[in-house]
């Protein structure tokens, strides 16, 4: 960065300037002007957190499993007026949000991104939306979407508040829709969703 500065107090460093940073156990990068890094310290905060302003970009990588065989997706690219994390599974944005990755785009006014075998990310706004490219793509629009993904592989979708699917030619649209997926491709719409 142009300037760091180490708070022994309360255990906080401040980074502004070009602010780079790149987390070697999992790749993970950041860059923009301003970032907080709160150290996780014992009687004061459980976990370590960061708070990055003024539209910085965080490059992710989900840590895959052991035996996960499928394609890598590469990382996500997420891009907010202000991204805070809490250590290394948790992750909030606001303002003008969105994620990017090789398969997947989404854009919202905040996002709750978590990792692990079944990571979730929820995008709302007025409205968010999702957009899967590829063979098998759809685009999703609601104020609150939610994501299910078993190692990176989307199994679960929901979105709420006028939530609308188009795909190809087919348009599914209600307060609340629900979609499931097998091995990342479509397989029905739950009876419990409250579509026709």
């Amino acid at each position: 960065a142009d300037t760091l500065t180490y708070f022994k107090q309360g255990e906080r460093l401040e980074a502004r300037g070009s602010v780079h940073v790149i987390t070697t156990g999992d790749s993970t990068t950041l860059a923009g002007p301003y970032l907080d890094y709160l150290r996780a310290v014992t009687g004061i905060r459980d976990s370590a957190e960061s708070v990055a302003m003024q539209r910085p970009t965080l490059k992710v990588r989900p840590k895959r499993a052991a035996t996960d065989t499928t394609a890598d997706k590469g990382p996500y690219t997420i891009v907010a007026d202000l991204l805070r994390g809490f250590g290394s599974s948790r992750l909030s944005g606001r303002g003008s949000v969105t994620i990017n990755r090789s398969d997947l785009a989404g854009q919202g006014d905040s996002l709750l991104y978590t990792t692990g075998t079944a990571g979730r990310t929820i995008l709302t706004g007025a409205p968010a939306s999702w957009r899967r490219t590829g063979p098998d793509s759809f685009r999703v629009t609601g104020k609150d979407i939610r994501l299910g993904l078993t190692n990176e592989v989307l199994d679960d979708l929901r979105a709420y508040g006028d939530g609308d699917v188009h795909q190809d030619s087919t348009r599914v649209s209600g307060d609340s829709v629900a979609l499931r997926f097998k091995d990342g491709k479509l397989m029905h719409v739950p009876s419990d969703a409250g579509l026709p």
